[in-house]
């Protein structure tokens, strides 16, 4: 979903009614948007920014 420039990922828990959404752009790759919907209410609207370049669960 999303735009070309600003693609946004979308993850359900159907058992808690909840829905995650991640957006970026690809100008920006050390920042994200998470949003987080409960009974289609936002709860959560923050923006991250990179804290690291190590990769998780990198062997």
């Amino acid at each position: 979903m999303g735009t070309t420039s600003r693609p946004q990922y979308r993850f359900t828990d159907p058992e808690r009614d909840v829905t995650y959404v991640v957006t970026f752009r690809y100008s920006d790759p050390n920042t994200i948007r998470l949003e987080i919907y409960q009974n289609n209410r936002a709860i959560v609207n923050e923006l991250l920014a990179r804290e690291s370049d190590e990769l998780i669960g990198r062997l």
